[in-house]
This record gives structure tokens, sequence and C-alpha cells, in this order.
């Protein structure tokens, strides 16, 4: 054995022994940067753990290599009663965190302890015999043509009498556009720069999930608000590349979206309106349009089309079916 290896196993050994969580977690969060991990993954992983540090150290957990299923039993069992947020806020009494977000914190926990593992910081995966949760498969909640009419009400420049608010308008009515027009994520939206947007061939270019970029295509509407938007923005000589400015040039902070969303929404009498409802919705309708599933996958970045909208589509037939055919609404006609 080369003496350089000696040295560096031996290393890596006193090292194990005395590896606190904090520091397993701060070496990992180094690992996935080294890697070039999408922002939000790294954020995600950030977040969580940090949360696992704060949450060991109040319980007074054992050392890391002493960490077992009845730690992390604990641990999942409180992510689990923890009340939904929205924007910062519990969204409503009762109401817990979904299943898919849970599942996504247990992947999450798994990942990093199995990263331990592999580094020789602990010998077993303390969540290797915890089942992983299962996500029921529900229909997705979409934005319907009149709520969309709606919000594009609320949000028309003409109702508003100062050029602050006059621009604002603006801005909300093309980034509402885009987001019934495009497959697009809330971070691909709301990250966009000016080199990405190309009026003129009507696409914008975005960077997704494992930091693949695809172009998202607008049609004649979107683009025409976006270029009125455009003609605004320009007027302010901002001095960012940021695409979505503020009424004095500044780039929108990453939350913008979230917060219009849910301040328009409410306005609308939408409760808890989000981002990720108007992927659902663009997805369906391309779907009920007859646009070949590969061609949708790459129109939104997907590895395979998730089936929570096919199953979303089987309740709109189902619907319509029984609108055609209802036993009940057949046998009163006879009476």
């Amino acid at each position: 054995m080369f003496p350089d290896r000696v040295v560096e196993m031996k290393h890596k050994q006193v090292l194990d022994n005395n590896l606190s969580l904090s520091d397993a977690v701060e070496n990992f969060i180094l690992d996935q940067e080294i890697g070039n991990r999408a922002g939000g993954t790294l954020a995600g992983f950030r977040y969580l753990l940090q949360n696992l540090c704060a949450f060991a150290e109040e319980r007074g957990w054992p050392p890391l290599e002493e960490l077992g299923r009845a730690e992390m039993r604990e641990y999942l069992a409180d992510w689990k009663s923890r009340p939904r947020r929205w924007a910062g806020k519990e969204k409503g009494p009762g109401q817990r965190i979904s299943e898919s977000y849970f599942e996504s914190i247990y992947r999450r926990l798994k990942r990093f302890f199995k990263w331990c593992v592999v580094e020789g910081y602990i010998s077993v995966n303390p969540l290797g015999d915890i089942p992983r949760p299962k996500v029921g498969k529900r229909v997705v909640s979409t934005v319907s043509e009149d709520q969309f009419c709606l919000l594009l009400k609320l949000t028309d420049p003409g109702l508003f009498d100062t050029p602050a608010r006059k621009f604002r308008a603006l801005r909300d009515q093309a980034v509402l556009w885009m987001f019934m027009d495009t497959p697009g994520r809330r971070h691909e939206i709301a990250r966009l720069t000016v080199d990405r947007v190309d009026l003129k061939e009507r696409r914008v270019l975005v960077e997704g999930k494992g930091r693949k970029e695809r172009f998202m295509y607008l049609g004649a509407v979107t683009t025409r608000a976006m270029m009125k938007y455009k003609t605004a923005r320009d007027g302010l000589g901002p001095w960012t590349d940021d695409w979505w400015v503020d009424w004095l040039g500044n780039g929108m902070r990453d939350n913008w979206l979230y917060l219009m969303l849910k301040r328009v929404g409410e306005r609308a009498g939408i409760q808890g309106l989000h981002p990720h409802q108007f992927r659902h919705t663009f997805s369906i309708n391309m779907i009920e349009s007859n646009v070949p599933l590969p061609t949708l996958e790459v129109m939104g970045g997907w590895e395979r089309i998730p089936q929570t909208y096919l199953a979303t589509l089987g309740d709109r037939a189902a619907r319509a079916a029984h609108r055609r055919a209802s036993p009940a609404d057949r046998l009163a006609g006879r009476r």
C-alpha cells in the first residue's frame, strides 16, 4: 500500500470518530456544491439539514454514529405534525404538510445518511428500515378559465391612477399570461434575465431542475403582453439584467410571484392560489388538445408526465360523461 494512501486512511479514521452531525452536514452541503447541484436543491438540503441539527441539539440526541431509528422516527413525526404554510404563514387550522412534501423530506434525509455511510462517518443508515412514505394519487388543482379572466380584470392597468401602480399591473398581467401559456416553474419564470427573453422569436430560455436548459414558447397574446411590459420597463432605465423589476427599476425578490398570486388570488376569492397550479393547468390543457406526451415532456422538462395529470383528465372525462348520462336525471325526466 502506498504511504500517502495510508496517511489518508488514518486521517479519515480519526475524522470519522470525532465528526459531529453539524460537521457532517457542512461537508455534505459542500460536496453538493462541488457537484454543481441546482440552487433550489441546495437550498432544500440546507434548510432541512440545518433544521435537523437544531432539532438534535434541542432533544439531546446521541453522537452521529449512535443515531438510530428511534431518533429518525421522532424527527419525522415532528415534521408530520407541523402546520402547512403559505408565504411564511400557516395556511389554515388543522392543515398539515402535504404527503408529497413529507415524502421529499424522507428522501433527502435518506440521501444524506447514505452519503454519511459512503464517507465512513457512520456504519448503518438509520433510515434504512423505516419505509418510504406512500403518496396517494390525487386530482391536481388547476386554474379555470373564469378564474383566470377574473385575475386579468383585477390586474387591468386601467383600474389604477398612478404610474407606479399602472406599471405593476402591466408586469403582473404579463406574468399571468406567461403562467397560463407555458409550463414554467416558479423559479424558472421569476429568475428570467433580459438576455434570455427573445420576443422576436416568441420564446424564453429557462433553466429547470438539474440545470437543464430548454426553450418555452409564447403565443401571440402573451408576446404582446410581454412587449407592453418591456416598453414600460425600458422607460425606467434599470441597471439590472433581471427581466422582472419594480417601479424603481430594481430586480424583484425570489418570493414576489408567491406574494403577487396570494394578493390577487385572495381578491379574486381563489384561496391558496400558487404558481404550480398554472403548470398543472397548462399541461392538462395540452394533453386535452392532443399534444403528444413526448412533446409535452420536452416542453415542461419532465422525464415522464406525472400520473396525477392523467388522473385529473380522467376526472374531467368522468364529470362530462356523468352530465350526459346521469341516471337520476334520466329517471326524473320520465316522471
